[in-house]
Formats: structure tokens, C-alpha cells, sequence
């Protein structure tokens, strides 16, 4: 008998396949575009990124995929499925109800690069499963900002995955600068894959001395210290992730001078010990929370004031 395992690889396979090409018969001529572009991306050296740095086997993985030359279907790498895009082929009513309502209103361009699949349940959508959880988290932050103009503001995503979410905030925007914290390894892939898509629109911090750029997408990755400021702070699981250092010094921050912040976080995960300093905020009656559709009860959504969150959490 075949094991399961084997049988959903084979499956997820043919998918990742399948919605890659109809992706691009779609719309041949921006893939060919995107396709053309992407392997001029990936030549990117990665030489100057330091190794010396936290996740060191999770980002000595991700070095190793772009030393090798990043594949065109990434997505369906175990190290980035597993911590960034998923592998399932079902998605839960809930999250694809709401899907099916946000697509109505936000009409994004479907990209066949990294090999977004398609869910089996969902196909009609003709949304990828990597992209719907952006769409919820894009929504969210268009309901910050409550304009198609930005105003000149600024958003840091702390952990920003393969550059999804950050993609369909520079798309939709006018007037906004984009930062995204993260590891080096990692933001040296969300350049090639945002390059491949915006060109010159993504400004990667590679010392410094660099400076972030306006109405851009910067990749500023976090053995890199440079003086950020910002409207917006949100973080999609990545912040109840990190280690207890790294979320204290956001805290003693002010999360870098947000008035507001935007959390997705495990609910008390005993792996993540921030998760559970996060949780603690839940049951303020005044904190704006919701369980995340798709994902059961084991994550929520929340928001609130940057004072507020704060409280008496400094150090």
C-alpha cells in the first residue's frame, strides 16, 4: 500500500503544476514578463550577508537554496512550505467564504512564480492558497489606512515570508513605504521574488549606511541595525515567533514609533514563549481580536493602539 504521505506529495505535486499553468494561460504575456524577470533576480549574490545569526540551520537552508539557484516553483520547497506557504489541499469553508468576498472587491494579479497551488475545494476562487491568507491580512491593513492613498506613510511588517503580503500592499497603494524585518538569508529571497515583480521598486539594505527609500518595498534584514520610523507595525505570526530579545527591544522601541499594531499570533504556543506575552493583551476588553478564518482556534488576529499594547510590558 502507498503511504499517505507519498500520496498527498504526488497530489500537491500535480497541483502545484496544474494552477501554475492555468495561472499563466490566464494571462501569458505578464508570466512571460514575470518568468524572464525572475531568473534575472535570482543571480543576485548573496555574499554579503552575514551568517552569524539566529535560526542559523533553518537559514543555512535558505542560503543553500539560493547558492543553488532558487527554483522557479520555491514554494514547494520543504524548508518554505513548511514555515512560509503551506501544503494543504483543502482550505476551511470559513477562510474560503471570505475569500470569495474580498476577490469581489480587491482585483490583484495572479503570479505563476513559486508555484502557489490552487486549493481542491476552492478552485472556482482562482485564488492560490498561499495568497488567501493575504488577502485577510491585506484587508486588515486597508482598513488602517481607509484610502487608496497612504498619505505618505510608512508600514514594517516584522517577518514578511516570500514577500506575498508586501506585494499586494505596493499594487494597491499610492504614496506608501513598505519595510519588511527579517532574517538575511530570507530577505535576500523576498528581493528576487519582489524584483522579479516590481523591478527597481525594492530597495535592499545591504549596510548601515543605506537609507530606506519612499514609496518603496525596503528589505531590512535584522543583523542590520538603521533607524526606522513608521506609522503602521504589523506582524503575522512572525513576532510571537521570534526570540524574547528581539520582541523586548520592540516594546522598549515603541515598535518603532507605531501608533498602531497588527498582530496575527498563536494562541499560548508553549514552543513560542512571546506568543504567550501577546496572549496576555487578549482579554483587554478594548483590544480589536478575532479568530483568524481558516485556522480554527489556534490562531487570532488582534490590533489595538502601540500605547496601549505597551502598557507596563517595557523593561
Amino acid at each position: 500500500m502507498i503511504n499517505k504521505i507519498i500520496i498527498k506529495k504526488i497530489v500537491l505535486s500535480l497541483l502545484r503544476i496544474g494552477s501554475a499553468i492555468l495561472i499563466f494561460v490566464v494571462n501569458p504575456i505578464q508570466n512571460t514578463r514575470f518568468f524572464i524577470n525572475f531568473y534575472k533576480a535570482r543571480n543576485i549574490s548573496s555574499a554579503r550577508v552575514k551568517k552569524d545569526v539566529p535560526w542559523f540551520n533553518y537559514e543555512g537552508r535558505i542560503r543553500s537554496l539560493i547558492d543553488e539557484g532558487l527554483p522557479l516553483l520555491f514554494f514547494g520547497n520543504k524548508t518554505i512550505s513548511s514555515s512560509m506557504t503551506g501544503s494543504d489541499l483543502f482550505v476551511r469553508k470559513d477562510l474560503l467564504n471570505r475569500i470569495k468576498k474580498l476577490k469581489k472587491v480587491y482585483k490583484f494579479p495572479q503570479s505563476f512564480i513559486g508555484g502557489g497551488v490552487f486549493p481542491i475545494n476552492g478552485i472556482t476562487a482562482l485564488v492560490t492558497l498561499q495568497r488567501m491568507m493575504h488577502y485577510y491580512q491585506f484587508d486588515k491593513i486597508r482598513d488602517y489606512f481607509n484610502s487608496k492613498d497612504a498619505g505618505n506613510r510608512t508600514i514594517v511588517e516584522w517577518g514578511g515570508g516570500y514577500g506575498g503580503l508586501s506585494l499586494l500592499l505596493f499594487w494597491y497603494f499610492d504614496n506608501l513605504t513598505v519595510v519588511i524585518r527579517d532574517l538575511p538569508n530570507v530577505s535576500i529571497m523576498q528581493y528576487i521574488y519582489l524584483k522579479t515583480h516590481i523591478g527597481n521598486n525594492v530597495n535592499l539594505i545591504q549596510n548601515s549606511d543605506d537609507k530606506i527609500q519612499k514609496n518603496k518595498i525596503n528589505l531590512i534584514p535584522t543583523n542590520i541595525e538603521i533607524d526606522i520610523e513608521t506609522d503602521l507595525f504589523v506582524s503575522f505570526w512572525a513576532l510571537s515567533e521570534s526570540g524574547v530579545d528581539d520582541y523586548n527591544k520592540l516594546v522598549n522601541n515603541s515598535f518603532y514609533g507605531a501608533s498602531k499594531i497588527q498582530l496575527i499570533t498563536q494562541m499560548g504556543d508553549d514552543k513560542f514563549p512571546v506568543s504567550k506575552k501577546i496572549n496576555v493583551m487578549l482579554s483587554d476588553d478594548k483590544i480589536v481580536s478575532e479568530t483568524v478564518p481558516g485556522m480554527g482556534n489556534n490562531s487570532k488576529y488582534f490590533e489595538a493602539d502601540v500605547i496601549q499594547f505597551i502598557g507596563d510590558n517595557r523593561d
